[in-house]
């Protein structure tokens, strides 16, 4: 059984010429004593020892009285904080803690951000983490330094313990001068993964986004049509660097690949079944969902054009590009790498392709997160509904 005993005791054998001697704090924690001397002296004959108090009601020893009451109070506050801090409480880490040597680190905020982001770092180059994921954690990290700086007079960082729901909010207020709400939602999150880390270490005792509420807003990503499509497919370029764009995001449209499973794409994830059907057999890098994909001719036929190598550039040049193409097409949409992907979902659905399978092809968890992607075209509808007509014709 753990024991942990705070007493106080005056020697005899201690006393000076004026018979005084000091008062000691007697620690026992299990099976280990300790004696602190406090800066206090009596006449041994005033103090008793069974009541562990000094005697009489003078205003010496009324005061001495309150003196033993307020260390022994010490003693414990002691003892809470080396709990706190996860520290063994031991004599000589009490003795530490109440001579001042054992102080709290007190955390900054950007400090443990750069702290976290070196440990990011350090699983980025094990493969552990996705280096995008590092990259738009410098991203909030950058965001936030700007926005103490803005905030805090300039001060270059601040203490865990002013990170409030306050500070939050005010935060978020600054992203939305900077972005669109979702994207500055995207930074609070990596905030609060930092705040949480801090709770985690007992840095920090309070969760500063408890009341905090943000919410994402649907964001409409418009698929190309077939017709659209076939447009983008058979204009002649005669740059290059906007037809090998154009044929990486055709070869999506055709595979439902996203940008990033399409630039990891190797040749030995092509399969052949045992009736000569062609597959892509890949798991999706940002989950890590499994999705097997039929190869289309026009896929295949891509793949073989730039010997199963796709040249495969950044994304935000990719973009850029392909803003370019959707002007000389005359495309009156915002296209980006992303419309491939949700093209994909409305083509197969539209032709066919019931839901379900749709989902597996994208590697998708569940049929609503498919849902969002794919639509259902106008002439779909109708030619679904020409059955109605001919059976129940007037």
């Amino acid at each position: 059984m753990n024991t942990f005993a705070v007493s106080f005791l005056v020697r005899p054998s201690k006393a000076n010429k004026a018979g005084e001697s000091p008062i000691e704090l007697s620690l026992c924690i299990n099976t280990e004593r300790t004696y602190i001397n406090l800066p206090r002296k009596v006449k041994p004959s005033l103090f008793d020892c069974k009541k562990q108090v000094i005697k009489g009601r003078s205003a010496e020893a009324t005061q001495l009285n309150e003196f033993l009451s307020l260390m022994k109070s010490k003693v414990y506050e002691a003892q809470t904080k080396l709990i706190e801090m996860d520290i063994p409480v031991t004599c000589t880490n009490m003795k530490d803690m109440m001579n001042g040597k054992i102080v709290k680190k007190q955390y900054m905020l950007l400090e443990l951000y750069r702290e976290h982001n070196k440990e990011f770092l350090d699983q980025v180059d094990k493969l552990v983490v996705r280096k995008p994921t590092y990259i738009k954690h410098l991203t909030a990290y950058n965001h936030l330094q700007d926005y103490i700086k803005l905030k805090c007079n300039g001060r270059a960082d601040v203490f865990l313990s002013e990170v409030n729901s306050s500070f939050v909010n005010g935060f978020f207020t600054y992203l939305l001068t900077k972005m669109q709400n979702n994207s500055a939602i995207g930074n609070l999150k990596k905030l609060r993964k930092i705040t949480n880390l801090a709770l985690n270490n007992r840095y920090i005792n309070i969760n500063p986004f408890v009341g905090v509420k943000y919410k994402l807003q649907e964001v409409e990503v418009e698929p190309l049509s077939e017709r659209e499509l076939a447009t983008l497919m058979n204009k002649e370029l005669t740059i290059e660097r906007l037809q090998r764009v154009r044929d990486v995001f055709v070869f999506n449209c055709f595979t439902g690949l996203a940008y990033i499973d399409c630039k990891l794409l190797k040749q030995e994830f092509i399969v052949e079944d045992e009736q000569g059907n062609k597959w892509i057999d890949t798991k999706r890098f940002k989950t890590g969902i499994k999705c097997k994909i039929p190869l289309l001719p026009v896929a295949e036929y891509l793949l073989e054009r730039y010997n199963y190598k796709l040249p495969v550039i950044s994304n935000q040049k990719m973009n850029g590009y392909l803003k370019e193409l959707a002007d000389i097409c005359g495309i009156k949409k915002d296209l980006h790498t992303h419309v491939a992907r949700h093209t994909a979902a409305t083509l197969f659905l539209n032709n066919n392709v019931d839901l379900n399978s749709v989902s597996k092809i994208l590697g998708h968890t569940n049929i609503k997160m498919t849902q969002r992607y794919a639509k259902l075209l106008d002439t779909t509808v109708l030619k679904q509904m020409d059955v109605l007509k001919m059976k129940f014709a007037v």
